[in-house]
């Protein structure tokens, strides 16, 4: 929905889009209840006012729409035209629905119960790493809200928890959470410098950070990934060898589908629903692998090899 909040007056589907994510908070005298799409158009406009791009805007907008393309997709063309106020859209609608209500009920919090000890001291240094292409910071302010209100700790130890868990935002993000705070929108063109979507060429200090990550872990999970090309290419495909990986599939095509079993030996078993979404990947799987059981006694290793000797 990205490409449809930036062209919200341009598409019947941009005018679904902005009905299904409605501005919310303080508004500068552009509210339309009866049309969200005019709110959504108003909104970018001062924005782009704000920064000094309004003069780029209408020929951003008709360039966009007639490329039917995604915005990723649209810069790798016109990024030396269009690449200050493309990155400010982008910000300003990804700002726009960072909604603290829009983080409860979700797969975080099927995640959050398995990471989470009743002991937060019980949190391993390294057990869960991330590594996201998107550039907003939910997941960041969901699991902060989770070791604040749940696990009574103040905002400082808060941010020391997340520190365990190891997130690498491969283009970017729109700036730490104390930097730019979640969903503040008047600080749309600051968080704007912060993203990076050009990718002619994998950032090969990126790509040797998240190698370092996946190599150090046994249990590899995509969620919504789209196995686009490029993409591959950064996280190495020889990265993955002897790694147990699973993926959902919603939203993937039989030629998607098979590239990623091809490239990172996903395992898609045919008896699996054909759309498996976050949540129900977390719910069927163990994510994080079978549970260690505590050793056996030398005897009853022993006893037990002798058993199966004698069924044989």
């Amino acid at each position: 929905d990205l490409r449809n909040l930036i062209l919200p007056l341009m598409s019947e589907e941009g005018a679904a889009a902005a009905a299904r994510f409605p501005l919310k908070g303080p508004r500068r005298g552009f509210i339309h209840p009866e049309n969200k799409a005019k709110e959504w158009f108003i909104y970018l406009s001062q924005l782009s006012e704000s920064a000094g791009l309004k003069d780029y805007s209408s020929a951003f907008h008709l360039k966009f729409c007639g490329s039917d393309r995604g915005i990723d997709w649209f810069l790798r063309r016109h990024e030396s035209e269009f690449g200050d106020i493309a990155r400010l859209h982008v910000a300003g609608v990804l700002l726009a629905c960072e909604q603290e209500n829009k983080l409860l009920g979700d797969w975080y919090q099927l995640l959050s119960e398995e990471i989470l000890p009743k002991n937060l001291e019980g949190l391993e240094e390294g057990k869960l790493s991330v590594i996201s292409f998107n550039y907003d910071r939910s997941f960041e302010r969901y699991f902060l809200n989770q070791f604040e209100n749940l696990c009574n700790l103040n905002s400082e130890q808060a941010l020391a928890t997340l520190g365990r868990i190891r997130i690498e935002h491969v283009y970017g993000q729109l700036g730490t959470l104390d930097y730019v705070p979640y969903g503040e929108t008047t600080k749309a063109y600051t968080a704007s410098k912060r993203i990076s979507m050009i990718r002619l060429e994998p950032d090969e200090a990126v790509r040797a950070r998240i190698g370092k990550l996946i190599q150090e872990s046994a249990y590899i999970n995509f969620i919504g990934f789209g196995f686009d090309d490029d993409n591959i290419d950064l996280l190495g495909p020889e990265n993955f060898k002897d790694k147990r990986v699973y993926s959902t599939t919603y939203g993937l095509s039989a030629r998607r589908l098979a590239k990623a079993r091809q490239k990172f030996r996903v395992q898609i078993r045919a008896g699996e629903p054909p759309a498996l979404k976050a949540a129900q990947l977390l719910n069927e799987k163990d994510l994080f692998g079978p549970k260690k059981k505590a050793p056996e006694s030398p005897l009853l290793a022993k006893r037990r090899r002798r058993s199966n000797w004698m069924d044989i």
